[in-house]
């Protein structure tokens, strides 16, 4: 099973997040028009970091990067 997201930004610039069933990894891929402009993979872990940055952001209270 694959699941996709996608959102548009006010531009019209669309960012596409898919994952598929059993994968280690989560596919972000940045589109403007039909045209694929850029593309990212992010491990589950990533992705669970990035996961919780957006709700943090949502409830108001984003913290600081953490060094890399």
């Amino acid at each position: 099973m694959k699941t996709v997201e996608m959102l548009v930004d006010e531009r019209g610039d669309l960012l596409r997040a898919s994952w598929h069933e059993g994968d280690a990894g989560v596919d972000l891929s940045l589109w403007r028009g039909s045209r694929c402009r850029a593309t990212f993979r992010l491990t589950l872990d990533d992705a669970a970091r990035l996961g919780r940055l957006l709700g943090d952001a949502i409830a108001g209270r984003a913290l600081p990067p953490t060094a890399a």
